[in-house]
């Protein structure tokens, strides 16, 4: 683990989806506005022209036909993967039954051993004997196996050999027409796990990892509140030099993420560089300096704020691969707008329009 310190800086809430202008987003103000206006105040639009309320009304709509094209886009590409079997990492575990043995060979030995102990709620008795911070809220902790980390590899792998066998009207389900020629010519598609048929793997990583580490960890964070919500992915960096374009990114700027709390799982090859820099939380003095650099072995995990600001170094040589999954609590989302989230301000002490204050 090293520590150093740079020069200050600041972080954009976007990375990879909005290109960033720096300029004032016109549309997205004027219907957060008109929505607050609707919430709180009856007959809210008669203080409207017919004009202006034509004008919002587009707005509304335009946003509707973004929500029904990506919902048939989403059920096109569920309609197309789930022809897709992934056939080296199934499991027999059943959650009900609480068979733990059945994850042998699947999850870490330790991390194993901390489940059985608990009955699959660990404490922080258990997570005690495993998890090391590395950083200012920043924890570490072994978490799946080795050799299941390489099967969860070539199950990828299998996955864009699917993907790439598809016909182009396929692809196109599959991807978009926004993502097929970009990604799949690159081979670096983002691998979402409930696509490629994984969903038990993500539902074991919330309700026996993510649920009850940031209930001991995170507790303050989320106000006693459980993280209810996952999304899981696996992401491939490569060194630009590399040959075979498998992988077109090397590393990852500055970022947050759009979780409340993030599982970030090394699964392998060998690379040099590409170490995971962990600055401040967003909201805090800490958040323009690097705390620490952490470098993954194969099966650990990190666990941290989805507010932390965090970057992937320049692969240097090889591909380094992870499996990130972000979750979220809609209990705490209730009573914070984006801004106050996005900033980490406390609905109570910031007075947030959507806290108890307002309403």
């Amino acid at each position: 683990m090293n520590t150093r310190e740079q020069e200050d800086m600041r972080v954009d809430s976007s990375i990879n989806e909005k290109t960033q202008k720096h300029a004032s987003a016109p549309n997205l103000a004027a219907i957060m506005h008109a929505s607050f206006g609707l919430d709180h105040y009856p007959n809210y639009l008669q203080r409207w022209s017919e004009p202006e309320i034509d004008e919002l009304e587009k707005r509304l709509e335009e946003q509707l036909a973004l929500v029904r094209k990506q919902k048939q886009q989403v059920a096109q590409r569920n309609q197309e993967t789930a022809k897709f079997t992934p056939t080296n990492t199934v499991t027999k575990f059943d959650p009900e039954l609480k068979n733990w043995d059945a994850l042998e060979g699947i999850v870490d030995e330790k991390y194993l051993d901390c489940l059985k102990k608990s009955n699959g709620n660990p404490g922080p008795i258990e997570f005690g004997d495993i998890v090391d911070e590395v950083s200012p809220g920043v924890w570490s902790f072994p978490l799946l196996s080795a050799e299941f980390c390489k099967k969860l590899l070539a199950d990828r792998n299998n996955f864009m050999d699917f993907v790439t066998n598809c016909t182009e009207e396929e692809q196109l389900r599959i991807l978009g027409p926004s993502e097929k020629n970009e990604k799949l010519n690159e081979r670096r598609l983002r691998f979402n796990l409930d696509t490629m048929g994984m969903k038990w793997l993500l539902d074991l990583l919330l309700s026996y990892v993510a649920v009850p580490l940031s209930s001991v960890v995170f507790n303050d964070e989320l106000e006693g509140a459980k993280l209810n919500w996952r999304h899981g992915y696996i992401i491939g960096y490569a060194d630009k030099g590399d040959s075979r374009g498998v992988i077109a990114k090397s590393g990852l700027i500055p970022h947050t993420d759009d979780s409340e709390v993030t599982l970030n799982i090394g699964l392998g090859n060998v690379f040099t560089g590409g170490e995971l820099a962990l600055w401040g939380v967003r909201g805090t003095p800490q958040e323009p300096h690097v705390q620490a650099t952490h470098k993954f072995q194969v099966g650990q995990a990190v666990v941290h704020l989805g507010r932390q600001i965090h970057e992937v170094r320049d692969i240097t040589s090889g591909e380094r691969y992870q499996l990130i999954m972000w979750t979220r609590c809609f209990p705490l989302r209730s009573h914070v707008c984006p801004c106050c989230w996005m900033n980490r301000r406390h609905y109570k002490h910031a007075d947030c329009v959507c806290g108890p204050g307002w309403n």
